[in-house]
């Protein structure tokens, strides 16, 4: 070789990396398109895709991310970023595990305590009791709860031992058929013509002078079927959604009737993962305390490998929530959830 064309070959630019394939641009594409339509769909939620925005919103990041990797080149990389930004994105904005997992600090709260040593501080736990096992409602006793919500209702001589338990003689409590109420304090049944067995709801008049309406619910389970393929399992999703949303219909007129300066507490087991429509009804009179003051991992169901939070406090606009958090069970496959509230 002549010196002539050593030095050519030296000065000559790198050669450029060689583009992608096409199955990796297809890949690309279509995690692209997932992402843009998961966002719309969990936008909107119709319940004729009942069937899908059932499960939970982050669970569509991993074939989405899955299939970004395929297109993964150390030459090549911006375009492989690119989808995961957007991805980054997406779990960001509608999925709330980023948010209250990034949440510290000390519980309870030094405002709570505070709040809490001039009675204006109470504590609200929600418990499904998988059954109606009277171990599971046992469990809430470490917390030190002013208010119980409870779902799928032990004994009803069940729940009055627990509510002595926890709050001695004089104990309120309401059983209803499948959602309970008990309190530190008095508790006044509103019983319904005709009962309304998927929620309890009464006038609570605490120790501590807070007087407050509290609803209990258990809206009807949703299939989880995963055979999507089969047209009946889209038709029991949506048939599904259609009776959640008469019962929650039921529960705002209820609510409706409680003037406006008064407050509410509604808690319980949704049986809808968060941000779902049907629970979205009770606003704007109440609002999901766990968006608020949501700390770790606040999926509820199931108690092992929790990836939906169907379990949640719902609040008026009297109440600040400064703490609320899902707490692993012993007896229950439901997490209980625990809401520290201030009064305003």
């Amino acid at each position: 070789m002549s010196v002539e064309s050593e030095i050519t070959t030296q000065n000559s630019p790198p050669k450029p990396p060689a583009p992608l394939h096409p199955a990796q641009i297809a890949a690309l594409a279509l995690s692209i398109t997932l992402c843009l339509a998961t966002a719309l769909l969990l936008a909107i939620r119709p319940d004729s895709l009942a069937a899908l925005t059932v499960y939970p919103t982050w669970l569509w990041a991993i074939p989405g991310l899955g299939l970004a990797a395929l297109a993964f080149r150390r030459k090549r990389l911006r375009p492989f970023l690119c989808v995961v930004a957007l991805w980054t994105a997406h779990l960001i904005l509608l999925s709330e595990e980023p948010r209250s997992l990034l949440r510290f600090g000390k519980w309870p709260t030094t405002e709570w305590q505070e709040a809490r040593s001039h009675a204006r501080a109470i504590r609200v736990v929600s418990i499904n009791c998988a059954g109606g096992n009277k171990q599971a409602l046992a469990e809430v006793a470490p917390f030190h709860p002013d208010i119980v919500l409870i779902q799928e209702t032990p004994q009803p001589r069940e729940v009055e031992s627990a509510a002595d338990a926890l709050f001695g003689a004089g104990a309120g409590v309401w059983v209803n058929f499948d959602a309970s109420i008990i309190a530190r304090g008095k508790v006044i049944p509103v019983k319904l013509s005709p009962p309304r067995g998927f929620f309890a709801q009464a006038r609570v008049e605490l120790r501590s002078g807070i007087t407050l309406n509290v609803f209990s619910v258990h809206t009807m389970t949703p299939p989880f079927r995963v055979d999507l393929w089969n047209p009946e399992a889209w038709r029991a999703f949506t048939a599904n959604r259609k009776t959640q949303r008469g019962q929650l219909e039921v529960l705002t007129k209820q609510m409706q009737k409680i003037p406006s300066e008064e407050t509410i507490i509604c808690g319980g087991d949704f049986n809808a993962m968060q941000g779902d429509p049907v629970p979205g009804t009770m606003a704007p009179r109440l609002r999901d305390a766990f968006v608020e003051a949501g700390r770790g991992w606040g999926d509820t169901i199931t108690n092992d490998t929790p990836g939906l939070r169907i379990d949640q406090v719902w609040i008026s606009s009297q109440w600040k929530a400064t703490t609320v958090f899902a707490h692993k069970t012993i007896e229950s496959d439901h997490r209980m959830v625990i809401c520290d509230l201030i009064l305003r």
